[in-house]
């Protein structure tokens, strides 16, 4: 005999909840995609510069380039952070009970 928790009604029922996290990462893939891209076309310039690079690296990853810069919260960063409030909204932290036992 087994037994599991099916959270399929949840999930359907709070479908909204995942939207932004979808969003984010699909972004990430995205900017990964791009970065990664070995794809040369003589009309269009490959994004090799390191410059671009160093501007999507800190958008993903909220890492400036230069340490006095201003820390800025990346794609990663976002999608940790949407990824425990989804989860918070599945299992709450249970509030503590006090449960008095008599002898």
């Amino acid at each position: 005999m087994s037994s599991f928790i099916d959270q399929t009604r949840h999930i359907k029922l709070k479908a909204a909840a995942f939207d932004e996290l979808i969003g984010l990462v699909l972004a990430n893939s995205v900017l990964e995609q791009v970065i990664y891209a070995v794809r040369i076309n003589p009309e269009e310039t490959v994004l090799k510069e390191q410059l671009q690079q160093v501007g999507i690296q800190l958008e993903m990853n909220g890492a400036a380039p230069i340490s006095d810069g201003p820390r800025i919260q990346g794609l990663k960063q976002r999608i940790d952070r949407e990824a425990k409030a989804v989860k918070q909204s599945f299992y709450p932290n249970p509030k503590s009970t006090v449960i008095n036992a008599c002898d």
